[in-house]
C-alpha cells in the first residue's frame, strides 16, 4: 500500500505519502492564506518525485473533510475524488476534529478529549472522543461562551481540552499547540486504518460565507487528466 494524504481544510496546505508498513515516505506542509488549489497538485508531484513514485503507485487516499474553511475543504476533497476515480483506488475521509484529537492523544496518552476549533461568527466547531478515539459527541456548532457558566452535560473534568476554539467556549485548553487540525502524518495514520465506504463528502456544519470559486472543480479535472 502507498497512501496519499491531503489536507487543505485550514490555513495549511499539506500532503504526505505513507508506505504499507506505515513509514512516512515524504511530506510537505505550507501555511497559506490563499492559493491552496494552485499549490496542491504541484505539492503532490513533489512528494511523489521525492519518494521515487508515480501516481499509478498510489493505492489509497486519505483526505481531511472538515469542518474548516468552506473552499479549502472542497479543494482537497475534489483532488482526492478526482485521483481516486482516475486511478480506480479508494479514498477515505478524516475529520479535522478527530485528527486534532488523535494528535493530542499522541502527546497526552489514551485520554478522552474535547476538540474545538474557532469557526468565526461567534461559533466553535467541536466534537468529543473517548480514550480510544471513538466519537462520543458528533461534530457540531457551539456558541462562544457555551461552557463559561457550567451547565454542560459533558464530563468536562474528565476531558482533556485541545484546539484553538477551547478558550472561546469559556474553557482553558491543555498546553498543546493552538491547532486547527492534526498533522498531515496523523491524517495519514487515521486514513490508513479506515475502511473505504462511499466517496469522501465535505463535513459542512453551516453554509458558506460566500459563493465558493470554481477552483475545486478545476483541480478535480486537473488531477484526473494528469493521473497517468
Amino acid at each position: 500500500m502507498v497512501l496519499l494524504a491531503l489536507d487543505t481544510a485550514s490555513s495549511s496546505c499539506a500532503v504526505a505519502l505513507v508506505g504499507a508498513d506505515g513509514t512516512l515516505l515524504a511530506a510537505r506542509t505550507e501555511e497559506r492564506r490563499t492559493g491552496h488549489a494552485e499549490r496542491l497538485v504541484p505539492m503532490i508531484a513533489d512528494i511523489l518525485a521525492e519518494a521515487g513514485l508515480a501516481k499509478g503507485d498510489l493505492t489509497k487516499i486519505a483526505v481531511s473533510i472538515g469542518p474548516g474553511s468552506f473552499t479549502g475543504v472542497r479543494t482537497a476533497i475534489a483532488a482526492a475524488r478526482g485521483l481516486a476515480l482516475a486511478l480506480s483506488i479508494p479514498a477515505v475521509g478524516v475529520t479535522t476534529l478527530e485528527a486534532l484529537a488523535a494528535e493530542a492523544r499522541l502527546k497526552l496518552g489514551a485520554v478522552p478529549i474535547l476538540a474545538a476549533i474557532d469557526a468565526g461568527r461567534d461559533e466553535v466547531y467541536a466534537a468529543a472522543f473517548d480514550a480510544n478515539g471513538n466519537c462520543v459527541m458528533q461534530p457540531c456548532r457551539l456558541p462562544y461562551g457555551r461552557f463559561a457558566e457550567g451547565g454542560s452535560d459533558l464530563p468536562l473534568n474528565d476531558l482533556r481540552l485541545v484546539g484553538d476554539g477551547i478558550a472561546s467556549l469559556g474553557l482553558t485548553a491543555d498546553a498543546l499547540p493552538d491547532s486547527r487540525t492534526g498533522a498531515i502524518e496523523t491524517i495519514a495514520v487515521l486514513g490508513r486504518h479506515r475502511e473505504p465506504n462511499d466517496a469522501p463528502q465535505p463535513l459542512y456544519l453551516r453554509g458558506a460565507d460566500a459563493k465558493p470559486p470554481s477552483a475545486a472543480a478545476r483541480i478535480a479535472r486537473k488531477v484526473e487528466g494528469s493521473a497517468g
